[in-house]
């Protein structure tokens, strides 16, 4: 999935955090991040991860275009594989 992930979003690298706890709701989710190419050192890794410094906002047809990329990246990498 990741190389898929970095020929859509020309990704340098991805980050993978998973998220739950038995405490609040039991159940445990992911969240994937493309970091894109040049972003600098001190904006990377946490930084990219907090919510804090901005979400992107990807109206509803722009997202379900991106889906149907990565869906059809992740096929055509999976048949090279």
């Amino acid at each position: 999935m990741s190389r898929a992930l970095k020929r859509v979003f020309d990704a340098e690298r991805i980050y993978v955090l998973s998220l739950g706890s038995q405490q609040a709701n039991s159940h445990l989710h992911f969240h994937v991040v493309p970091l894109p190419s040049g972003v600098p050192l001190e904006k990377q890794q946490y930084h990219a991860l907090m919510g804090e410094h901005g979400v992107l906002q990807i109206p509803d047809d722009q997202m379900a275009e991106l889906a149907r990329q990565i869906a059809e990246t992740y096929d055509t990498e999976r048949i090279a594989s």
